[in-house]
């Protein structure tokens, strides 16, 4: 083993970089193949869901026992609680975004504000261009506030939602060194996205398949959010050395 690091340090040198330079680039490497790898999750599962949705496959069936199974064992009086939830999809998000916006420009914390603006702003264009694509209509149950918000595939709740607090996420473990408090925030961020996402499927007009698909493309969108800004950062540190 011995022998082995000293013949990757000398090999290392030969390239004129140093032993902290290879690690950089070998934990770099790692994150860009997650991504990659993450990435195409979310392309292969909003393709299949999508496909299915298109031509009317086997999830459009599951989608109907689902929707039959909560019309069932959901009392009305939930309704109440489930909108309020619905909230946290949207609305709140872009409530929350405003003063944070502003704090992270007055902080100059330009990558941060960046990553803010593409993931929820971009998100919500390109749910509104996926839906006038899809055009797929919401159930009559739905609460509709504008004509734009009438197709309901991929779900703009679950797939902002899954962008924004991810983003939340990834900052949170990033910027928070205790590994308990970066746990505990990380799962009650993810239990927000599942409950916003569970109430569009008893207010919000939409089927398990206009979730799911939220969910993947937010997956994607998300992942290029990150990508995009972290190396438009990295390259910016390279310029001022």
């Amino acid at each position: 083993m011995g022998q082995e690091c000293t013949d990757l340090k000398g090999s290392v040198d030969v390239y004129g970089a140093s032993k902290m330079d290879y690690l950089v680039l070998k934990h770099g490497l790692r994150q860009t193949a997650l991504a990659i790898a993450l990435m195409l999750l979310g392309i292969g599962l909003f393709s299949g869901i999508a496909e299915d949705v298109v031509h009317n496959g086997p999830l459009t069936r599951v989608d109907l026992a689902v929707n039959q199974f909560l019309k069932v064992q959901m009392k009305p009086s939930l309704d109440s609680v489930m909108l309020v939830i619905s909230h946290a999809g949207t609305e709140l998000i872009f409530v929350l975004s405003l003063p944070l916006t502003v704090y992270l420009i007055s902080q100059q914390r330009w990558s941060e504000c960046s990553m803010l603006l593409l993931g929820v702003g971009g998100g919500e264009t390109v749910n509104l261009l996926l839906k006038m694509l899809f055009a797929r209509q919401k159930m009559p149950s739905a609460v509709s506030l504008t004509t734009l918000d009438k197709y309901m595939f991929p779900s703009g709740h679950a797939m902002v939602s899954f962008i924004f607090y991810g983003l939340m996420m990834y900052l949170v473990i990033c910027g928070v060194r205790s590994r308990c408090w970066r746990a505990l925030i990380s799962i009650a961020l993810a239990l927000v996205v599942l409950l916003i996402g569970f109430s569009q499927l008893i207010v919000g007009g939409h089927y398990l398949t206009d979730v799911l698909g939220g969910y993947a493309f937010g997956l994607v969108w998300l992942v290029l959010t990150i990508v995009s800004v972290e190396a438009m950062r990295y390259r910016r540190l390279d310029e001022l050395k």
